[in-house]
């Protein structure tokens, strides 16, 4: 998503990117999963498991509708999102979460926007105002469950 400009808000703040936390590192995960879509959980201290092939493996305990969290780090009493969560496992019964490594990605992804090369440059975005109706909520998987999707 690339805004055509800039938040000027005073009280709205971007969080910094970190680099991928090493084995042991703590790490902390704020979610709203699919039990509390309206306030949001902070796991403060959990730690890297492992990293294999671009995931992180972390001891954070999330739920269903967790992917997406940010995982973050501090850093000289400042938190740093060094991850999203994507996936929640078992690991020999224990419970743990999957986070995809973002230092690539996110540093492509900004040389595509330094040059001009985002959305905004490829086409004519144009505001446009509709009727707001009642929106439909379509369900895929058993017992409330599975993917959810919202169509106006």
């Amino acid at each position: 998503l690339e805004l055509d400009s800039d938040i000027r808000l005073a009280n709205v703040m971007p969080f910094a990117t970190g680099k991928r936390p090493r084995k042991g590192q703590s790490v902390g995960v704020v979610s709203y999963a699919h039990d509390r879509s309206s306030s949001p959980s902070l796991q403060e201290v959990c730690h890297v498991l492992a990293r294999q092939r671009g995931a992180l493996i972390l001891s954070c305990e999330v739920d269903f509708g967790s992917s997406g969290a940010p995982v973050f780090v501090e850093v000289n009493g400042r938190p740093q999102i060094v991850s999203v969560v994507s996936a929640k496992a078992d690991v020999r019964g224990r419970p743990v979460s999957l986070g995809t490594n973002l230092e690539k990605p996110l540093s492509e992804l900004r040389a595509i926007l330094r040059t001009g090369g985002g959305m905004t440059a490829r086409a004519n975005v144009q505001a446009k105002t509709v009727k707001a109706t009642e929106p439909r909520v379509r369900s895929f998987g058993g017992n409330g469950g599975g993917a959810k999707f919202l169509r106006p």
